[in-house]
């Protein structure tokens, strides 16, 4: 297993989420720039119409769940571009790395990851892929 970037291990994400549950200026932040609507809080950067897309690929029905693992081996792959998605995510950082964030520790945190997302932001592409196991068709 590769070591994490230095300042990017466990420590500094059970940081990071502590620091974000206590904020609601944080929470104000993301929703409005996420789209994301007033009752949904969210650790992701997905924004709402992503996340709508997403739901709409797995054919989730109404009240089911969706748990995202980020792991497997996908049959067939298909990957589709969102650069809206990342449009969204920027000026999140970019509001973020722009504010005074006082005393505010959530605040202070939001602040820091901007600048260092925003420092390889353009290296990064947000895009959904959908995959099937080997032999099975794929989603339409």
């Amino acid at each position: 297993m590769s070591e994490a970037p230095p300042g990017l291990d466990a420590d500094y994400f059970d940081g990071w989420y502590a620091n974000m549950a206590s904020s609601q200026a944080v929470d104000e932040i993301t929703q409005r720039h996420l789209g994301l609507q007033p009752h949904l809080l969210s650790t992701s950067l997905l924004g709402w119409d992503g996340i709508a897309a997403v739901v709409t690929a797995l054919r989730l029905p109404p009240g089911g769940v969706l748990v995202d693992l980020a792991c497997g081996r996908a049959g067939e792959v298909e990957v589709h571009e969102r650069p809206d998605w990342s449009d969204r995510e920027r000026a999140m950082w970019e509001e973020a790395v722009a504010l005074d964030p006082g005393g505010d520790p959530a605040l202070q945190s939001l602040h820091n990851e901007g600048v260092r997302v925003l420092e390889g932001f353009d290296l990064m592409r947000r895009l959904m892929v959908t995959a099937t196991a080997p032999g099975l068709r794929p989603l339409a």
